[in-house]
């Protein structure tokens, strides 16, 4: 398995987008040689108007990757049905000793971490540990996707967000 300097974050911060929320479509790569996360914008104007950048790099990655295709692999959002995997997972696990509060959570749950969010919103406790949990379990995700791919990333590379 080769080692390579992933930055965790960009990579996790890649799973995490939603695709359906960006207003000019664009998808991310990994380049499995180097390991850096790619931003591919289906508009060359787009992604210079909005980065700032020369529409010149973001036909460069395009081309790289039509080109290589072997050397790349998309990297797939998490969805709707992974967040709802997370949020069963944290209620499943022993986030809390207090009983009351673990009810409260998992009572709060019907299918939706929208509406679970937005019922539980008022108890901070809940909160931050549903909040480290979850940056814990996309960690988790990222590093298996890496896996997969046959990828390690150096330690140097193992970023955290706090």
């Amino acid at each position: 398995m080769p080692r390579l300097p992933v930055n965790l974050l960009d990579l996790e911060l890649a799973m995490e987008f939603d695709s359906n929320a960006l207003l000019e479509p664009q998808a991310p790569y990994l380049d499995l040689h180097t390991g850096q996360v790619i931003w591919v914008w289906e508009s060359d104007e787009a992604f210079a108007e909005t980065t700032n950048a020369d529409p010149a790099e973001n036909r460069r990655n395009r081309e790289a990757i039509a080109a290589q295709p072997d050397c790349f692999t998309e990297i797939t959002e998490l969805d709707t049905a992974d967040d709802n995997e997370m949020l069963r997972d944290f209620l499943r696990s022993n986030w809390t000793d207090d009983d009351v509060r673990w009810r409260q959570a998992s009572e709060a749950y019907r299918g939706s971490v929208g509406r679970w969010r937005k019922t539980v919103r008022h108890d901070p406790t809940i909160i931050h540990a549903w909040h480290e949990f979850e940056q814990q379990a996309v960690r988790r995700r990222a590093l298996a996707f890496l896996a997969e791919h046959g990828i390690e990333p150096t330690a140097s590379t193992r970023i955290d967000r706090s």
